[in-house]
């Protein structure tokens, strides 16, 4: 049996940015509302997405294989 993980990197501005901020904008009022964050940064966040020099890492994408015994 043997399993990986990999994060990928996302830039300000790009496609990835994108997923991200839908991703934010569906979680906004949940995230308010639990005091997770404040609503200036949750902002502030939105606005690095824009930041081509911010990169962004993606959640982790296992992969795991085997056989059985």
């Amino acid at each position: 049996m043997a399993a990986e993980g990999r994060v990928f990197l996302f830039r300000g501005r790009s496609p990835g940015a994108d997923m991200f901020r839908a991703n934010f904008n569906q979680m906004h009022d949940i995230l308010i509302a639990a005091s997770h964050v404040s609503e200036d940064e949750f902002q502030a966040d939105l606005a690095r997405l824009d930041d081509p020099r911010i990169m962004w890492p993606s959640s982790v994408m296992w992969a795991v294989w085997g056989r059985r015994p």
